[in-house]
């Protein structure tokens, strides 16, 4: 595990402190990987507004992506420090019980078949 700084502890804090960046994280603890429209849908959220929590969140060194033709494919990195490592598990099991997140979900399972077993098949990328 790396070493933080306190600039590297604020921008985990920042990334953590938005709305929407909680829920896109908290379908990325459900999936291991997810098409970048099946978030804009499940989250019923506007392409713009999703791709700059994304960005947000791949700048503060929390996801990655990958792209296969057009579709762009989002996945939780694996943690580099400490602080990482528990607030992606606290957002995985302390917000299990808040209703929109679940509402997410709901939705983000309508998309996808098997949502605990998602790896490179995002339900609108053919």
């Amino acid at each position: 595990m790396s070493k933080l700084t306190l600039q590297d502890t604020n921008q985990i804090f920042k990334a953590f402190a938005d709305e929407n960046r909680i829920r896109i994280l908290h379908l990325l603890t459900v999936c291991k990987e997810i098409c970048v429209c099946d978030i804009e849908t499940a989250l019923e959220m506007p392409q713009s507004k999703v791709s700059r929590h994304l960005s947000y969140l791949k700048n503060a060194g929390l996801i990655d992506s990958r792209r296969e033709g057009q579709w762009a494919y989002y996945k939780l990195v694996k943690p580099e420090n400490n602080l990482q490592k528990n607030m992606i598990k606290c957002v995985k099991s302390c917000f299990r019980d808040v209703t929109s997140l679940q509402e997410d979900v709901g939705r983000l399972k309508k998309l996808v078949k098997n949502v605990d077993e998602i790896s490179n098949s995002g339900s609108c990328c053919p």
